[in-house]
């Protein structure tokens, strides 16, 4: 008996026609900005009033190491940022 290829068997694509994704699109988060500001710059009190200004979430981290606030954010905190402060 001789099977017939054509017309018996199910033809099954490969995986490769069915890897695509139907959910809404997927972004990496964004990495936090990194900004160093020296605490002659600015009291404990004053950076901690910015921060909660700049970010009312909570979403950054601050370090102090050496003298210099090592602060991670969503942006960098820039000289504006401090002269809106009035330092």
């Amino acid at each position: 008996m001789t099977a017939n290829h054509n017309s018996t068997y199910l033809q099954i694509p490969s995986a490769n026609r069915f890897r695509s994704h139907t959910g809404p699109p997927v972004f990496a988060a964004p990495k936090p900005a990194l900004s160093y500001i020296p605490s002659r710059r600015i009291s404990v009190d004053d950076l901690n009033e910015l921060l909660i200004d700049l970010f009312p979430g909570g979403e950054y981290n601050v370090d102090l190491n050496q003298n210099t606030y090592k602060i991670q954010a969503p942006r960098q905190i820039g000289d504006h940022d401090l002269v809106r402060c009035g330092k």
